[in-house]
């Protein structure tokens, strides 16, 4: 899972996007740590907070689009939005848990029951694309509930899926049958989007080249906001 996802997180920071890393492991992405275009949080009361601020400027960037979009909705010139953000939520599995667990530990008898950093996190599957921002979200296995609930799993358009179960397999992708035999050699998976699964190959980079890369290119400024 991590040398996938590095492979896409790298090439979105040479072509000038933020990178934000939530880490419940810590250590799933070191070669991101101290980049000027990265903000990299592990600790789940920061976490929490960065959902919450997040969903803020895409509410922020919403706006702004609807103000500038022309009569055919269409956006002349997105990058006045801001830059491109990629959020990268690792161990989702964990996270989730903990996440709600910290609001049970946190909250006062006036908020609500239900999160706000997950409320946020629903928010921010269902609007990011229109504004400049993707989700990569990374677990090991991809439930309703590590992914935030049934309605935010459908909002994950592309669902790329390496060595999983007949019973992983059908609860992720049940509309795509057969299922494809899970071929063992490293890096090889199968992504799957509009029906259809396709055998592909992860580019492998090694970290040190994988940082160079990410700073390589056009490096983004770290938003005001954070």
């Amino acid at each position: 899972k991590s040398v996938i996802t590095r492979t896409m997180v790298v090439q979105a920071l040479h072509q000038g996007a933020v990178v934000i890393v939530i880490d419940t492991k810590r250590t799933s992405h070191a070669y991101l740590r101290g980049l000027p275009n990265v903000i990299y949080i592990k600790d789940i009361s920061d976490i929490h907070d960065m959902l919450i601020m997040l969903e803020a400027e895409l509410e922020r960037r919403n706006y702004l689009a609807d103000e500038l979009t022309d009569i055919d909705g269409e956006l002349p010139d997105p990058t006045v939005l801001g830059p491109r953000i990629i959020l990268l939520a690792e161990e989702m599995n964990s996270a989730m848990d903990r996440l709600k667990q910290h609001w049970q530990e946190i909250r006062t008898k006036q908020d609500p029951a239900k999160s706000p950093a997950l409320k946020a996190w629903n928010a921010i599957l269902c609007m990011g694309r229109s504004c400049r921002a993707n989700v990569i979200s990374v677990g090991q296995l991809g439930s309703a509930i590590a992914m935030g609930g049934n309605a935010a799993r459908e909002n994950m358009g592309i669902r790329i899926i390496g060595g999983a179960s007949k019973n992983g397999w059908n609860m992720l992708v049940p509309e795509i049958q057969p299922m494809p035999r899970m071929i063992r050699h490293s890096g090889r998976f199968q992504v799957c989007t509009g029906g259809v699964a396709r055998e592909m190959q992860a580019l492998y980079m090694k970290p040190r080249e994988a940082r160079a890369w990410a700073t390589s290119g056009i490096v983004a400024e770290l938003p005001t906001w954070q």
